[in-house]
């Protein structure tokens, strides 16, 4: 007769736990007191048939509790006996604990029968989906019920492992050997049988369940569905449950559990530590293998039906987007609709988009996905993605400002902070503007609409302002005229808003000119460049001196201070010149 390795190190943590010296008197202490206990409880099931209807179940209650209190402590005792090995030898002790033994494994299993007996009766009188006020009581009564059974089968195995352990080692009689034998087989049926009403029982809800979340995914709204769905959830977590403390019975007892273990593993849909064994894995990857193949067999020519349609419909959203953004851009590019080639583009590139996720939203709806909780859920998650990406929300909103008031358009010059370029595209996130010197800068558009935006190109003339120095000893009317004749003659000038010349600053060594004339605005750079090169041909022809930078040094000698010219004071009724009038020092008046 074999018996568990969890018995054997039950066994040692107590005598770990127990002093060197086992407390003999103690223990034929306790066991009296158990005897006297034991004798309570019988009487208790004697009167029980003579109590009215509505006593019997708390006098039941009453009995099951002092029972397990004697049964924990029998297995108490037990390992006790077990660690006091010699000290025991003279047989008394043995003795009565095999007495109580049998009286406690009698009395246990009968209970285990009456409370089966008992939970078949209140789920006869109250159905399982029935609502009300008696209803949840009598399945709080039978969840109670099913634990005192599993507490009872716990502690039986116990008693088992323990008893196994003191008859291997010869401490008690070939009847408790026996006693063994009968039991550990009904334990091993008893547990098994349970183990499978209940795998049956949860089989059976997670099909009812399937097709429950079936019907009501294509009718969300349906409370009564939803209603159903809930119950049957409970039910099957309470069957769970259920098996997950008979899974744990049949460890005890060294059963193989690993069809078990998987089965609670794939209806919670949570990973725990069995699915580290190799038992088990196999298990879970087996069943879903062949639910894999039964879905296939089944359902295989529905679903290549609908991905095909799915497929189609697809191609045909893609097609159509295309052709709404063609057909928007021919209409928007007619000669009498107003509007800037930038909002042509987001509003054509929108309407695509937009077409394809409706047929993406149709082709879903063929599969059979309901929509209505897909859009539902867009409310939610948008408020979540709205704090999550506040900056990309800023973007498009400053994005769909600037096409509100379009203050530039695609191949516009302009300058925003210190960007400067060509408008090249824009989205409602980003504009692309490439820079002169043929750089590609992706600007977030919250950049663009929070700084100043200078738009060089959108007016159809602009004034060319050029800066040009000469010599203090040149002729101011001359180099105006000069000037003034360069731009009339130039081809790009405008002679209306007519071009201009003035004196724009004195420097110090030069007198600057401003010329400024009016160009269309494409010609802007080409008139900058070209009068600039022809301002510098004409002075050299002209002769006229554009000067170097000049500054005057005075040089002093050493220790003496610098002299300043004086000024010859007229006095007041004399003749005589006034230092205006004064001859310079070395000359005198002629």
């Amino acid at each position: 007769m074999g018996y568990s390795n969890r018995a054997w190190a039950g066994l040692l943590l107590m005598a770990a736990c127990l002093p060197a010296v086992a407390d003999l008197a103690g223990l034929r202490q306790a066991l009296d007191q158990q005897d006297r206990e034991l004798s309570q409880i019988e009487r208790l099931l004697e009167a029980l048939p003579k109590q009215p209807d509505e006593h019997r179940d708390a006098v039941r209650f009453r009995l099951d509790e002092r029972l397990l209190g004697v049964l924990t402590g029998l297995n108490v005792q037990l390992g006790e006996l077990a660690a006091a090995g010699e000290q025991a030898r003279d047989g008394e002790l043995y003795v009565k604990a095999g007495q109580q033994i049998e009286r406690i494994l009698e009395l246990g299993l009968m209970r285990i029968e009456a409370i089966s007996e008992r939970i078949a009766e209140e789920r006869a009188a109250y159905g399982e989906f029935e609502e009300g006020v008696a209803s949840n009581i009598a399945e709080s009564f039978i969840q109670e019920q099913q634990l005192l059974r599993t507490r009872y089968l716990q502690g039986l195995v116990s008693s088992l492992d323990l008893i196994e352990v003191l008859v291997a080692r010869a401490e008690l009689g070939e009847d408790k050997a026996e006693v063994a034998a009968t039991l550990r087989p009904w334990l091993e049926d008893k547990t098994e049988l349970l183990a499978e009403r209940t795998v049956g029982q949860i089989r059976l809800d997670a099909t009812t369940l399937v097709e429950l979340r079936g019907r009501l995914a294509e009718d969300p709204l349906d409370q009564e569905l939803a209603g159903a769905v809930r119950m049957v959830q409970r039910k099957q977590t309470r069957s769970l449950n259920s098996l997950e403390a008979t899974v744990g019975i049949m460890n005890q007892l060294g059963l193989d559990i690993s069809d078990y273990r998987a089965l609670i593993f794939q209806q919670r849909g949570l990973i725990g530590i069995e699915i580290l064994q190799r038992q088990v894995f196999k298990r879970v990857l087996r069943d879903q293998l062949e639910s894999l193949q039964q879905v296939l067999v089944s359902t295989a020519p529905n679903l290549m039906l609908r991905a095909v349609i799915f497929f189609l419909i697809l191609g045909f959203a893609w097609l159509l987007a295309r052709l709404v953004r063609l057909v928007l851009r021919g209409l928007l590019r007619l000669r009498h609709v107003r509007i800037t080639r930038l909002s042509t583009e987001v509003l054509v590139s929108v309407s695509g988009i937009v077409t394809f996720l409706v047929g993406i939203l149709v082709a879903l709806a063929t599969l059979g996905v309901s929509v209505t909780p897909m859009l539902a859920g867009l409310g939610v998650a948008g408020i979540i993605l709205g704090f999550a990406l506040q900056d990309s929300l800023s973007n498009l909103a400053s994005g769909a400002m600037i096409l509100l008031y379009q203050p530039y358009d695609v191949d516009d010059h302009v300058r925003v902070g210190e960007v400067e370029g060509i408008v090249k595209k824009m989205n409602l996130v980003a504009t692309t503007i490439t820079t002169f010197d043929n750089q590609v800068l992706v600007v977030p558009n919250k950049n663009i609409w929070g700084d100043n935006i200078i738009n060089h190109t959108a007016s159809r003339v602009r004034r060319v302002d050029i800066e040009v120095s000469f010599s203090y000893d040149e002729d101011v009317d001359f180099v105006e005229q000069v000037l003034m004749e360069e731009m009339q003659a130039h081809d790009c000038v405008l002679s209306t808003p007519a071009p201009a010349v003035h004196i724009g600053r004195w420097d110090d060594s030069a007198v600057t000119m401003m010329a400024k004339p009016w160009v269309k605005t494409p010609d802007y750079w080409l008139t900058l460049r070209s009068l600039t090169k022809r301002f510098k041909q004409r002075f050299d022809a002209e002769g006229i001196s554009i000067p170097f930078p000049q500054r005057d040094v005075h040089v002093y000698e050493h220790g003496q201070p610098p002299q300043k010219p004086r000024r010859q004071i007229k006095a007041a009724g004399q003749g005589g010149p006034s230092s205006e009038d004064a001859a310079p020092p070395g000359q005198t008046e002629g």
